[in-house]
């Protein structure tokens, strides 16, 4: 769920990105990113959604709320690897 999300991410160190789904029971990922966005911590921390969701409201939606990207499942490893090397360099 994303209140277990939060309450770990709060928790511990810092990570360099997010992944998260759009459906989740509770709060949706939207709803979570708007909530990352308020912690320092994860102000500026690329934050993807990625999800069989492909309406363009809920793209819209999460990215009002500050969502990095957002990608459609299925997706392929490969691609998900690159995704995250273009948002989050090491």
């Amino acid at each position: 769920s994303a209140e277990e999300a939060l309450a770990k991410l709060r928790a511990g160190p810092p990570l360099r990105a997010v992944i998260t789904d759009y459906h989740m029971p509770g709060m949706n990922g939207a709803a979570l990113v708007r909530e990352l966005r308020k912690m320092p911590a994860y102000r500026f921390t690329p934050i993807l959604v990625l999800t069989t969701e492909s309406e363009q409201s809920k793209r819209d939606e999460a990215r009002a709320a500050g969502a990095t990207g957002w990608l459609v499942k299925p997706v392929a490893s490969d691609k998900l690897i690159e995704v995250l090397r273009q948002v989050a360099p090491a």
